[in-house]
């Protein structure tokens, strides 16, 4: 179901903002669902409708990563913190904390890496209108074959830590990339890859590869100053993206680990994430989308 109108977007940005302002208290839907005049039953219902998420989760989430904020930027206890976020011990955020980040308060604050990845951004109005007119709502389920890539890698501040632009960063190796391909095997015509590519594989550097790439023969030998990596056969969720701008892939991360792959029947299973772009042939304008795609498994 769609919002039938604007109005729909300001009441629920309303009660996004009366959440957030009190995380701290006590949040029931009977007082939400007044402000909107319609009863708690269907009051859930649209909420879970226009943001892919229950009220009861949306609000867990928002405190636990709020949690995590403080933990992070502030020399603040345990208890305080708890009672900062709506919980009222230290005991019963630690529970809660460990059961959704797999690690204690305690751990999560002496652990400089602290990747995003189980956070629940605020849905403020961009993320919004980004789940709703730009991107798909339920990605499609896909076995994708293994394919072997030849690109250029750029280091870029971790999407999953950061907020901090970086497409700035990524246009010399596109171009880079661009006058590779007449010399290329390409075995995928007009498709091109974006990965981001992790050392770890946990995502918790502070930079990472970006690898601008298109398929190519696995003997493939690389002309010098490209990088070649190896995508294996897997399950992924493909989600169809209809824009392609500067935040894009931000806001499309914020919607599919925060809201997304918490209340899928999957996990995310081990590999790269990756931008696949098809039937890209001018290069003069930007493409008009993408897909995201991301390995998963079964729950």
């Amino acid at each position: 179901m769609k919002p039938a109108n604007p109005r729909q977007y300001r009441e629920l940005q309303t009660i996004i903002d009366r959440i957030e302002n009190h995380l701290d208290g006590d949040i029931q839907a009977l007082p939400l669902a007044k402000e909107l005049h319609i009863s708690p039953w269907h009051f859930q219902r649209l909420f879970k409708s226009l943001t892919g998420d229950t009220l009861g989760n949306y609000i867990r989430g928002r405190r636990l990563t709020q949690a995590a904020l403080l933990l992070r930027e502030t020399p603040a206890g345990i208890l305080e913190i708890a009672l900062d976020v709506g919980f009222h011990s230290h005991e019963a955020l630690t529970r809660a904390f460990k059961s959704h980040f797999g690690q204690t308060p305690k751990q999560f604050r002496a652990n400089s890496d602290r990747a995003s990845l189980q956070q629940k951004p605020q849905l403020i109005p961009e993320l919004l209108s980004h789940r709703w007119h730009d991107m798909q709502l339920e990605p499609t389920i896909e076995q994708r074959p293994a394919r072997h890539l030849a690109g250029i890698a750029t280091q870029i501040p971790s999407p999953f830590l950061s907020n901090a632009a970086y497409c700035h960063l990524l246009e010399p190796a596109w171009w880079q990339l661009l006058q590779h391909c007449p010399q290329l095997p390409v075995t995928q015509a007009d498709t091109f890859y974006g990965l981001t590519l992790s050392p770890s594989g946990t995502y918790t550097e502070t930079d990472v590869t970006y690898l601008t790439a298109v398929a190519v023969p696995e003997d493939f030998k690389l002309p010098p100053g490209m990088t070649s990596h190896s995508i294996p056969a897997q399950t992924v969720a493909v989600f169809d993206i209809d824009i392609v701008e500067a935040d894009t892939v931000n806001k499309t991360m914020d919607i599919i680990y925060g809201y997304w792959l918490p209340s899928a029947p999957y996990y995310r299973a081990e590999g790269n994430d990756y931008e696949y772009f098809t039937e890209l042939t001018d290069f003069t304008k930007a493409p008009g989308g993408s897909q995201y795609v991301l390995p998963v498994t079964k729950t």
